[in-house]
């Protein structure tokens, strides 16, 4: 689920080895959050992997915070969905610290996709994101806000070498909803501020456009490796969603991104909530179908290609130069972007390799007009051939460097 450490000493009843409820064996520790530390276990009958997450020691105290973790805990048991982590036992340590027990996934989050891998192409994007959408749909059919979608939440499981449709993850937030949470009541903004609606700024309780925004904000950085606002302080990077539009994602991503994906984006991140899509499993539905429309810039470019090559113009899809399987004819390109370190380069090594493509289009052709025919073999005989100018040349040389030996030679006889 997340990257291996050894368990910390500071927590002896979870050390390697230990066992929790007289039925999980703790291996090790997956990783540590705001609300808790997640560990790895097997349970000791069945022999099955788990997942334990335990509320953090200095937050046991707080009951608002244990409210909250125990209610994201039968928020997750009671969403019985392929696309929502499923939590199938609750129970307490012996110091009363409660701990919630899900399945292990192998895999990794968005988060640790995008490290890893880089942006991808709007066509990828959808389809990671696809199943954690499906996941949202069915917790705002029960009522649910998510409040916290950022590529962290985000889970796509790897089993027998293939990715799994996405699983989203943490229910902590929208499990506040049910609590009541003093926090909410009293205006407090919760959840990452990148992700985060603009609306939610001033402390405003988000509601389904705003989950439908913070999913696009994941694809935006999926996409184009940056965030559309970003800044250190988070009263500036609130007070900029606040008030400005979000950069188009062709401004972050490059040209080869579509008008379509543009006005998609535009409206998926507009301040007005009603203008964006009404769902998340919409959004990523007019994501995909926005990733295959032709792209007027690439058109052209394939056009004037395809017409120096005398070649049929076929318009190629949006997602033709991406760092996925390329058919061979594209294998420089997917190379060319693969050594490149951020999505500008990566969009500018795609320019010059077109531009390179159109240049050597333009030599051949220019070649192709001035190379003198090769007479029919039927005829060959009989008219003589011009002369190459070059094998002149060679001719003049070889015949300039035997006089000159011949002059060696010469002047050595006479010495002697």
């Amino acid at each position: 689920m997340m990257d291996e450490r050894s368990t910390s000493a500071e927590d002896p009843e979870l050390q390697v080895g230990s066992v929790v409820a007289e039925r999980y064996l703790i291996s090790h520790i997956l990783g540590e959050g705001g609300m808790g530390v997640v560990y790895g276990a097997r349970h000791v009958e069945l022999g099955t992997q788990v997942a334990i997450k335990v509320i953090r020691r200095d937050l046991c105290n707080d009951d608002g915070c244990v409210q909250r973790f125990l209610h994201e805990a039968r928020t997750a048991s009671a969403m019985r969905h392929p696309n929502l982590v499923h939590v199938f036992d609750l129970g307490r340590l012996p110091d009363q610290r409660p701990y919630m027990v899900m399945p292990l996934l192998e895999g990794l989050d968005l988060q640790q996709w995008l490290d890893q891998r880089g942006p991808e192409s709007p066509a990828q994007v959808a389809e990671l994101l696809r199943g954690a959408a499906s996941g949202l749909d069915a917790l705002h059919a029960r009522g649910l806000v998510h409040r916290d979608v950022k590529p962290a939440n985000i889970y796509i499981p790897v089993e027998a070498g293939r990715n799994q449709p996405s699983v989203l993850m943490d229910f902590g937030l929208a499990a506040l909803e049910r609590v009541g949470s003093r926090l909410t009541k009293m205006g407090v903004v919760v959840g990452t501020p990148e992700y985060l609606p603009p609306e939610c700024a001033d402390g405003t309780k988000a509601d389904v456009s705003g989950d439908v925004y913070s999913l696009a904000v994941v694809a935006y950085e999926l996409i184009s490796g940056e965030l559309p606002f970003n800044a250190e302080k988070r009263v500036v990077l609130l007070a900029d969603k606040m008030s400005l539009d979000a950069p188009e994602l062709s401004t972050a991503a490059g040209s080869w991104v579509g008008p379509e994906l543009d006005a998609l984006f535009a409206e998926a991140l507009s301040r007005t909530q009603s203008r964006r899509p009404t769902s998340c499993g919409s959004f990523v539905e007019r994501l995909a179908a926005a990733s295959h429309a032709p792209n007027p810039a690439k058109v052209a470019v394939a056009k004037r290609k395809a017409t120096l090559l005398g070649q049929p113009a076929t318009p190629p899809e949006a997602p033709a130069l991406v760092r996925t399987d390329p058919p061979s004819g594209a294998v420089r390109h997917v190379e060319v972007i693969r050594r490149s370190s951020s999505p500008r380069q990566q969009v500018a090594a795609i320019d010059l390799a077109t531009v390179a493509d159109l240049a050597s289009a333009e030599v051949a052709k220019a070649r192709a007009s001035k190379r003198p025919r090769t007479p029919h073999l039927a005829t060959r005989d009989k008219i003589p051939l011009p002369e190459s100018p070059s094998r002149r040349r060679r001719a003049w040389i070889v015949g300039i460097a035997l006089g000159a030996v011949a002059l060696a030679l010469l002047l050595y006889l006479i010495a002697n």
